[in-house]
C-alpha cells in the first residue's frame, strides 16, 4: 500500500503580484503643489476685477452716448446706431456750414469800395463808384472789411456835430464803434475815420454800408444846415 503524499502550500513568494495590486488599489496621500491654491485665488480676483471694469466702460459709453444724442437736433432714435449715423449726418452739415461761412467771410475780407459824388452833365448828381481819391466833390466815403471789423473813412465837408450822426447812424446798422478820429483837412474838410465791430443783426454788403451813408447825407440836407465849426 502507497503511503498518501501530504499536501503542500505553496509557499509565499516576494514575486506575488497580489502586493502590488493592493498598493495600487489604495494609493497613499497625494502631494498638492504649494502655489495651487493662491494661483486660483488670483485669477478669480482677476476675473472679478475685469468683469466690474467692462461694467464702468459700458456705464461710461452709454453715458456719453446720451450727451451726444443731447446735442444733435430732431434726433428721433436714441439707440446706439441711430445716434451714431445722426451725428455723422449733422457734423457734416456743419462742416458744410462752416466752408460757406468761410467762403462769405473771404469775400467781405477783399471788398473796399469807394463813393465819391460826381456831377452829371446834365445837371443830375449822382452815386458812382470809383477807386479816384483827388476829387473835389464831397463827401467822399470808404469802407473796407476785415473779418467782423469795419473800417469806415468819410471825407467830407465841415458841419457841426456830423461824427456824432454819423457814430448814432452806425449804431443803428448794428456796427458797434470801437474808435474814431476827427482831423481837419484844409480850410473847410474833415477827415473822418471811424472803426467798428459788426454786431449779430448786421446783414449789409460793404456796398449797401456806403450808399445807406450817403443817404445820411443827402436825406433832407440833415448835415448841410448845421452852423459851421
Amino acid at each position: 500500500m502507497v503511503p498518501a503524499t501530504p499536501e503542500t502550500r505553496p509557499r509565499s513568494s516576494n514575486n506575488s503580484p497580489l502586493p502590488a495590486k493592493r498598493a495600487l488599489e489604495s494609493p497613499g496621500p497625494v502631494a498638492r503643489r504649494p502655489n495651487q491654491g493662491a494661483k486660483k485665488i488670483r485669477t478669480s480676483s482677476q476675473t472679478i476685477d475685469h468683469i466690474m471694469a467692462e461694467r464702468r466702460r459700458r456705464q461710461e459709453l452709454t453715458e456719453r452716448f446720451i450727451a451726444l444724442s443731447a446735442t444733435i437736433p430732431g434726433l428721433n432714435k436714441t439707440d446706439k446706431a441711430s445716434v451714431l449715423r445722426a451725428a455723422i449726418d449733422y457734423v457734416k452739415q456743419l462742416q458744410e456750414r462752416v466752408q460757406e461761412l468761410e467762403k462769405q467771410d473771404k469775400k467781405r475780407s477783399t471788398e473796399s469800395v469807394i463813393f465819391i459824388k460826381k456831377p452829371d452833365p446834365n445837371g443830375n448828381d449822382e452815386d458812382t463808384t470809383s477807386t479816384e481819391t483827388n476829387c473835389s466833390i464831397l463827401p467822399e466815403m470808404e469802407a473796407r472789411v476785415m473779418g467782423k471789423e469795419v473800417l469806415i473813412e468819410i471825407h467830407c465837408e465841415k458841419e457841426n456835430g456830423v461824427e456824432l450822426k454819423i457814430l448814432d447812424h452806425l449804431e443803428n446798422l448794428h456796427l458797434s464803434v470801437t474808435g474814431s478820429s476827427v482831423l481837419p483837412f484844409g480850410n473847410s474838410a474833415l477827415c473822418i475815420t471811424i472803426t467798428t465791430q459788426m454786431g449779430d443783426g448786421y446783414q449789409m454788403t460793404v456796398n449797401d454800408l456806403v450808399k445807406n451813408l450817403r443817404q445820411l447825407f443827402s436825406k433832407s440836407h440833415v448835415l448841410s444846415d448845421s452852423d459851421p465849426y
